[in-house]
This record gives structure tokens, C-alpha cells and sequence, in this order.
């Protein structure tokens, strides 16, 4: 991960936890403040966000770096997301046997 989207990666997680405090947010029924706890970084282009929450519960989200937009985005992952990324492992595989001899046309 490069200085600047570390850089980035911590304003973004802050904006997030300042974002999911306002009193007025939508759901924000138990009026939680958040503030980051710690950030771990999982690749050059993503990321895991712990935040605490004054309630003494913690939240996670995940952020994923979009480079074309040079800006993080973020989801607060639930179980059903969990289930479903193991099979992305898989579906990446199929896709990159799939494509690699592509690079070999017989035009090249």
C-alpha cells in the first residue's frame, strides 16, 4: 500500500466513524458513537476497519481501494456475506483459466 492510499485508508475510516455517531443517523437507536480501534490493512487495495463503539461492542468494515477513483469504499460485512466470499475463490480460478491462453491468439 503506498503512503498516499494509507493516507487516504485512515481519513476514510474516520470519516466512517464520525458518519455512523451523528445522534440522528438513521437506526441509530441505541445513540452509539464509534471510533476507530485499529486498521488492517489486508492488501495494497483493501482493507479491515475495527471500530468501538461506546456501547462496548465493536463493528468491522471492510474497505476496498478504487483506483481509478482513488477513493475507499466500505460495507459493513454480515454473515451472508462471509458465506458467499469463500465461493469467490473458486469463480476467480474458473475465470483466470478461462482467460490466460486468450493472451495467445494466433494473431500474436
Amino acid at each position: 500500500m503506498t503512503a498516499q492510499t494509507a493516507k487516504l485508508l485512515k481519513a476514510k475510516a474516520e470519516e466512517i466513524a464520525s458518519m455512523y455517531s451523528r445522534p440522528e443517523r438513521a437506526n441509530n437507536f441505541a445513540n452509539e458513537t464509534f471510533e476507530v480501534n485499529m486498521i488492517i490493512p489486508l492488501s495494497a487495495c483493501s482493507a479491515v476497519v475495527v471500530f468501538l463503539k461506546n456501547t462496548g461492542k465493536k463493528g468491522m468494515a471492510h474497505l476496498i481501494f478504487i483506483q481509478a477513483q482513488k477513493k475507499w469504499i466500505y460495507y459493513f460485512p454480515k454473515t451472508e456475506h462471509f458465506i458467499n466470499l469463500d465461493k469467490l475463490v473458486d469463480i476467480y480460478t474458473d475465470v483466470e483459466e478461462h482467460n490466460f491462453p486468450l493472451n495467445f491468439k494466433q494473431n500474436d
